[in-house]
Parts: C-alpha cells; structure tokens; sequence
C-alpha cells in the first residue's frame, strides 16, 4: 500500500530561467568576458617575462646554481630517509597485526611458515626480520641472502647488536619504537623497531619486531624519477671514498648538507647520516651541471619576446572565432528558451544542427516530453491513492522522527481529536499510556517495534493507545517502512480490537471465576493448587496450606429469607474471606456455601491456623440481610500441604474430611486434618513459649560452617548459623525455631545475639592463617533487615569486637529485594558506607528478575542448595547452574554454591567455573571449639579437595 502525506501534493516542475534578453545584448556579455579574460593572460605573461628578466643576470644564476644544488641534496637526503620512514611504518602494519603477537606470546610455528617467507622480505624491500619477547629476548632472527633466493645466518656484528646488551638490545630496553641506521662490517643496514600488540589492547605489548635493509647497494628505483642528478654513496673506511667526502666522516661540524662549485660545468652536493650511534654511518654524493649565465639570460629574452607576440596573435584569432561560432549561437538559443517558458512549454526548442548547442536543445525538448507525461501518470495516482488513503476504516498514520506527518479521518476517531489536522506535528508518544500490557513502558515498547521493522516487510503486533481524553483502546496495529520524497517514513496502521478484547476476557473470567461472588471457580482452584503441589515436591521447604469453609445453618437461612437472600450472605462472607488473606493467596467459591483458600508458602503451621481463626471470627460477625439481622457462623478443615500429596482432589478430599470433623464438634470450629499434623500446631505453640526464654536467657548457641576455595584449597570464611539445645527436646532445627521467632517478633533479638558472636568468633582467629582472615557471613531475617536500628547494631558489633567491616559478610534475602526495592537498596547503601559485603542469599528461589541484580550493592551471591541437589535428576538442573553461574560471572559477582554434599556435585560445578562451595561434602556445620580444630589444620598445610580434607 502507498501512503501519501496530507493533502497529496502534485508535482510541480519548477524551471527557473534566466531574465529575457537580446540576441546582440547576450553576444555583448560574451564579448566582454572573453576579451577580459585574454587582457588578463597577456598582461599575466608580461609580468612574468619582466620579473623573470630582473634575475637572467650571470651572478643570480650563479645563485640559483647553488640553491638548485643543495636542494637536490637535501631531497636526496630525504628521500633517503623517506625510504627508512616507509620500511618503519611497514614494520608497524606487522607489529600491529595480531599473528604476530600470537606468534610472540605462544610460539606459533606455522606463523613462521606462512608470513616469514622469501616472497615476504621480497614485498616488503627488507633483508633482516627479527622477532622478540616482551623480555626483549630473540625468537627469530632471519635474513635473506644476496639474490633474494635462501636465507642465511646473519653476520656476528649484527647478531652482536641484536643482542640483549647489543646496541639494538639497549634500544629496546627503553620501551619506544626508534628507525635508524646501524653501521656494520658489510654496510650501513637501515633498521626499524616497533613493538608487537594486539588490535583489542594497542596498550599491551607482546614483543618486538625489528626489520633491516641495506643502504648500500642499489639506490631505491625511485631516486632516478625524482633526482635529476647523479647519486653516489660511501661508508666510512670505503677505498673508493673522495677526501672532501671523508672529511665528512671525521669533522662533526660538516654534516650538514653542503654545496661547492667542483669546476666550471658541475656543482657538487655533500650529505651525511648519522648511525644509532650518533656516528656518521653514510655519506651521499650529488653532482649537477652548472650553465652559463650569459646564454641563459639571451635565450630567455628571446623567448619572451616570441611568447609575446605568438600570445597576442593567439588571443586576437581566438575572440573573433568565439564570437563567430560560440556566442551567437548561445544567444540565439537563450532567446528560444525564454520563448518556450513563457508558451507554458507547450511548443519545443526549434534544435537545429548536430553540434553541442543543437545537442542541448534536443536535450532540453525530451526533458519537456518526460514531464507532460510524469505530471499527467502523477495526478491520476494521487486521486487514487488519497480516495484509499481517506476511506479506509483502519486509522493510517505516517510517522516522520516519530511525529505525526499525515493521518485520515479513522485515525483521528480512533485517537479522539476532532479533525485530523490536529494530529500533525504531534508526537505520537502523546497518545501513549505510561505502560503497556506487561508493565512494559510504552516509549520503549514502541522503540522495540520500530527497531524490530524490517525494510521488507511489515510487523504487527497488539498496542494499547491513549485518546486526547485519557481513555484506552486496544489496537492491532501494523508498522511499514515507507519512502516519501526521498525520507525514510513508517506507514502505520491501527485496528481498534476493544470488543475483542472485552470479549476474551469475559471467556476468560466466566471460565475460572464465580458469577456470583467474582472470586475463583473450583477449576482456577484446582489449577493453582496443582501448581502448588508441584512446587512442594520439588523443594518441600516451599510447602502450603488448604482451608475448606462450609457455612453452618446456610440452607435454613436460604430457605425461609429466599435465594436473593442467601444470594447476597455468600457475596458478603465472600468479601469477609477476602479481606483476611494475603494478596498471594487465593480464595474460591467451589459449590454452593463452600469456599476454600489456597495459602501460599505459609512460615508455619500456625500462621494457617491463625488465619483460619481471623477468618472464622471475621464471618461471626453480625449481618443485616433483607432487613433481618444474622449471626452466622463456619466449620472449617484444614490441610498442612506436604510432599506427599500428588493429586489437588487428594487435598480437597482431606480438607473436606477436617471440615466435617469440625461441624460434628459443635460448629464454629476448626480441625486440622490428621492427628500428626494438629500436634504439631500443638508443638508449635509451646515451642513458642520455650523459644522466648531460651533468646531471653543466651541458651541459642552459634555453630559455623566452612565456605572453601575448592581452586585453591584454601578456606575463604564461615558462616554463622543459629542452634537451640532445647533442654527437654534435645536439637531443635533452625527450620522450626526461626519461622517462630520471626511470628512473634523475637527474630530482632535472636539476630543481635548471633551478630555479635559470630563477629567475636571472626575476630578472635585472625591471623591463623597465612593467606589470609576468613569472613564471616551472618544470615539477617527480613525482619531484623528492615529495623531501624540495623545499621547501629552493625556498627555496634563491629566496635564491641573490633572486627574489620570488610570481614563481615551480610547475607540477605531475595524475597527482600522483591518486595521493597526502593527501601532494600537505601538500606544496602548505609550498610556498604559502614564497609561490611552483602550477599544475596538462596538465589534462585525467588521470581526476581536475573537482570535486576545489577541494580544492588551486591558483592556475592550464594546459588540456593536446591539447584544444586537437582543436578543430580538430570540436565535441566545443570543448565539453569550454568546459566547463573555466567550471569553472576558477567556481572562480576562471586558465586558460593550451597549445598554440595558429592565429590560428582562438586567435580560438576568446578567444570562450570565454580570455585566457592558449602556443604557437608567439606564439612558440618560445627561449634566454635571445632572450627578453631579446622584452622589449625589448614595452618599446617592441610587443604580442601574434591574428597574432603588433605595434605
């Protein structure tokens, strides 16, 4: 489909011409031009003819001479040089190329075969290649020999300079490319130095590489292109050397460029360069003929005098054949173009003749042709094109840099503006809500669509838009690459889809909701549950918890008030169950007057049965239905889900049973399904009592377990766990004492105790061993977290123990970062200020985000057991360790892996880059009196392996 911009604009062929004039007043113009420019040649050619006669006297060309002579010698010397700049950046193109540093830094053999070859020092004009270390070490010296044929072993002078201590080996101990010249038995050899990177990290150096080329020999090709004299060079001790050119070598103060009348036909020229050394190396010899002033002087004059007059002669003949032939026939067709505008270009140039001027002409009659035709093929196109454009019932926008440059009238219903020129101009953003669907901003939803548009096709996808009143509207929207006036355009359209929408999801929700109360049906009930089961049986710590409800005396209520009646009691105790959950619960309608909630990952047992109890005097309070004021009252069941359980009926089944066990002991009651589990709410209550006293009188105790270095052997920290030695129950798990300490608010106290132990225990074993103090991680409740007082306890512990902060190592939740971000980071800030690290802890069991852990003061992050005890069942497990293993390897976290309790689960990990783990596999969680063993151990040279502990 072609979109054009509003208002479908025609082409319009704009021919500016130049104002009307005569034949004779466009010959005149010629006329003046062309004589202008012919005065100005001769008087140009006649300056140069007199300033050039002010210097033909004999002593200026003696000037001259001189000048011509040392300047020959200083571009000899030049070029000389120029030829060692050239072989010195060519050296540097290899120096730079990363082969070459691969083959310094690993001793590649095939790089030799393959680069350093005859053809190779024949391409690049050199006789000497030399590969160095970083250590300024040879690897490769090679150099070819006299016919460019084999190699040969370079002679001892310059094995000698290309030694460590050699003069080449002392200039690559000061670490800076150099080109220069190094005297030698056989001559002067032209050398060049640079050291060897690589192209990702010019600053790094591998090595170095030295190139050499004779001096002496052949002069390059080019010195006979470029010097129109002959060119002689000498080395020092040379038996063919002159004596002017000796004392070169021997006076300091005559190696500038010097110039000399030899005798009266030749000028002699003299340079000298200078080895590494600083000692003269090679001398350069120029000598050039000398030519007499007197003849000079007369042959120029003469010649001056025949330019003069050919100049002259040339420009006369050169006016009239330009007026004759160019000018009039330029003015007559000047005047021919200025007739055809002003007929509107409905007659053609009258073109005669097959010259350049008739060439134009014919030229400018096709150009005529061509646009009566495009203008005509154009205005039938653009009403057809606009009538599609205007009627389409789909909104049209075409998009320029994201505004809006055309629209049609659908579009301008569907965006709630009153005519479409309103829309012009507008960003499109404007009629974007702040996010989409999915919480995705919609600016940068848009910008992914865009980018995600290819040239050659369209791309469609769902859009929320916002009308000029703040309402809604969903879209199906199609994006198109256009091309408008040679500007890239996106041609957009868009479908309003509301009724579709509004039909889906009145399915969607008849299909898993009650029609009466709005709260789930049995079927989204039962989904959820299964889902719920499923996660318990994967990691059975993430249990959860069923309450079937079944309201007392409903049918007697139902029928003597009326259905309407009892219609209006189940919205209302609806209501009441609603407002007693948690957000991440779920409550349902399943039949009749049953209702059931589904508690998500309760902390304990009793926080289900608390809830129930909420619940149950929650409905027991009174109601006013149909004028009548009700008491009414529930019998509840419930289930403490478990691993065992497979199937959602199974539960639903078991709740049912407590709930009948309920209604049979008299109504408004509770049961809880299965003598095992009431006793253990029963237990949990008492724990509760014994559990404060236990943190009020210091009975919990710290244990610690190792965090090893399994690259190393080494132990990098411990850390510290709480333990209760219940006086009557033996070992309490911390599974069991710590929900209960954090349900009754006790967690606060229970964590200052085991801060400040662990960072005594900490404190106390520095400097047992050699590599280094271990750190000492120290779990913080949620709770314990989001206290006030957290950053002073912190410090206080810090200062009471006199613990390093950079020892002690934090670990945190991912639960914590989930539910206030905003209040985690503020609180990890004032915690890295103190110098203390953070540790995620449990990762993996959370819905956090992998890509958020960047926006936390993170130092490390422990990998949850669970992964890690699932790399046992198959791959799956194995993928996701990896997969998060690079992620916090990426964000240049440390990664501990808990839980290792196989030589197989730690041989795994440290295949996939893991180096720090945790886990019985190493050892127990241990009293201090233990881990004090430990270190001693490690001190006399015991280490951490894949079996355990040894020498």
């Amino acid at each position: 489909m072609i979109v054009w911009s509003s208002g479908f604009p025609s082409l319009q062929c704009h021919v500016t011409m130049c104002p009307q004039t005569s034949t004779e007043s466009a010959m005149q113009t010629l006329a003046r031009k062309s004589a202008l420019l012919f005065i100005a040649a001769m008087c140009s050619l006649t300056a140069l003819v007199l300033v050039t006669a002010r210097y033909a006297f004999v002593d200026s060309f003696t000037r001259i001479e001189t000048r011509e002579a040392l300047s020959a010698t200083r571009q000899a010397q030049a070029l000389l040089l120029a030829s060692r700049d050239a072989m010195h950046r060519q050296c540097a193109d290899w120096a730079a190329w990363d082969d070459s540093y691969e083959f310094v830094t690993r001793r590649d053999t095939d790089f030799v075969e393959r680069n350093v070859t005859l053809q190779a020092f024949s391409d690049n004009d050199v006789d000497l290649m030399a590969f160095y270390d970083a250590q300024g070490q040879p690897i490769l010296v090679r150099m070819r020999g006299a016919d460019n044929s084999y190699f040969r072993d370079p002679p001892k002078d310059l094995t000698d300079a290309l030694a460590p201590q050699g003069e080449l080996g002392r200039k690559l101990a000061n670490d800076a490319p150099f080109a220069g010249l190094l005297s030698l038995y056989e001559g002067p050899l032209f050398v060049s130095a640079r050291p060897i990177t690589r192209s990702t990290d010019p600053t790094r150096r591998g090595g170095w590489l030295v190139w050499g080329r004779y001096a002496l020999g052949a002069l390059p090709p080019f010195f006979s292109d470029l010097l129109p004299h002959a060119a002689q060079l000498f080395t020092p001790g040379s038996y063919d050397t002159p004596p002017q050119v000796a004392a070169l070598f021997t006076s300091a103060a005559k190696r500038d460029p010097q110039v000399r009348p030899l005798d009266d036909s030749t000028m002699e020229g003299l340079a000298v360069l200078t080895d590494i050394k600083g000692d003269p190396g090679l001398a350069m010899r120029i000598l050039m003929p000398r030519e007499a002033s007197e003849q000079g002087h007369k042959a120029l004059m003469l010649f001056s005098l025949v330019i003069l007059v050919g100049t002259a002669l040339v420009a006369a003949t050169a006016q009239v054949l330009f007026q004759k032939h160019v000018g009039r026939r330029a003015a007559s067709l000047a005047a021919d173009i200025e007739r055809v505008r002003i007929s509107g270009f409905r007659s053609p140039l009258p073109a005669d003749g097959d010259d350049e001027i008739a060439a134009i002409g014919h030229a400018i009659n096709r150009l005529i042709r061509d646009r009566e035709q495009a203008a005509h093929t154009l205005q039938e196109n653009e009403a057809f094109f606009r009538l599609l454009y205007e009627q389409a019932p789909d909104a049209m926008l075409l998009l320029l840099d994201e505004s809006i440059a055309s629209a049609n009238d659908a579009a301008a219903r569907l965006l709630g503006v009153a005519d479409r020129k309103d829309l012009l101009s507008h960003p499109l953003i404007e009629f974007f809500p702040p996010a989409q669907e999915g919480g995705i901003p919609s600016v940068e939803g848009f910008a992914r669509q865009v980018e995600n548009t290819t040239p050659l096709g369209n791309r469609r996808f769902e859009w929320i838009f916002m009308r000029s009143g703040g309402s809604e509207v969903p879209c199906e929207v199609t994006l198109s690459p256009v091309m408008q006036r040679g500007r890239r355009m996106l041609h957009l359209t868009a479908r309003d889809i509301s009724e579709r929408k509004r039909n889906e999801a009145q399915i969607t929700h008849l299909a898993f909701h009650d029609s009466l109360t709005g709260l789930a049906n049995r079927v989204l009930f039962l989904d959820r549950l299964a889902h719920a089961i499923a996660t318990c049986r994967r990691a059975p710590d993430r249990n959860f918890a069923v309450l079937f409800i079944d309201l007392d005396r409903f049918k007697v209520i139902n029928d003597s008030l009326g259905h309407a009646a009892g219609d209006g009691l189940l919205s209302i105790i609806a209501s009441a169950i609603a407002a007693n959950i948690r957000e991440t619960d779920t409550v349902a309608r399943i039949s009749g007057d049953e209702f059931t909630v589904l508690v998500h990952e309760p902390p304990s047992p009793r926080f289900a049965i608390k809830m129930a109890r909420r619940i149950l005097e929650r409905i027991k309070q009174p109601l006013t239905i149909e004028g009548f004021e009700l008491v009414i009252s529930a019998s509840m069941g419930i289930v403490i889900g478990n691993s065992g359980y497979t199937d959602p009926h199974q539960v639903l089944r078991d709740a049912d049973i407590a709930m009948y066990k309920a209604k049979r002991a008299g109504k408004d009651k509770l049961r809880v399904f299965g003598s095992r589990m009431h006793e253990q709410a029963l237990h949990a209550m008492r724990l509760e009592n014994d559990l404060r006293q236990a943190i009020d009188n210091g009975d919990l105790s710290c244990h610690y377990q190792p965090i090893v270095n399994l690259e190393s052997g080494a132990l990098e920290g411990f850390e510290a766990l709480a333990r209760w030695q219940h006086p009557t129950l033996g070992n309490i798990p911390p599974s069991t004492f710590i929900p209960i300490a954090e349900d009754t608010g006790r967690i606060i106290p229970l964590g200052r105790a085991m801060l400040h132990k662990a960072c005594a225990f900490a404190a106390s074993i520095r400097g047992t061993l050699p590599q280094g103090d271990p750190v000492i991680h120290v779990n913080l409740s949620p709770r314990q977290f989001l206290s006030r007082q957290l950053l002073r306890e912190v410090e206080a512990a810090l200062d009471a123990t006199g613990l390093p902060p950079e020892l002690l190592v934090l670990e945190i939740t991912e639960s914590l970062l989930m539910e206030n971000p905003r209040v985690a980071k503020s609180i990890m800030a004032g915690l890295k200020e103190i110098g203390v690290r953070l540790s995620l802890d449990d990762f993996g069991t959370g819905y956090s985000s992998l890509g958020s852990l960047q926006d936390y003061p993170l130092d490390s992050v422990k990998i949850d057991r669970s992964f890690i005890r699932a790399m046992n069942d198959g791959r799956d497990a194995e993928h996701i360790v990896r997969a998060i293993l690079k992620l916090v390897s990426h964000l240049r976290l440390e990664a501990i892996c808990e839980g290792v309790e196989t030589t197989m689960q730690a041989a795994n990990l440290m295949a996939f880059g893991a180096t720090r783990m945790q886990g019985f596999l190493f050892a127990k969680p241990m009293p201090s009196e233990k881990a004090r063993s430990l270190l001693e151990r490690l001190a006399l040279g015991e280490r951490f392996t894949l079996t355990g502990m040894g020498s």
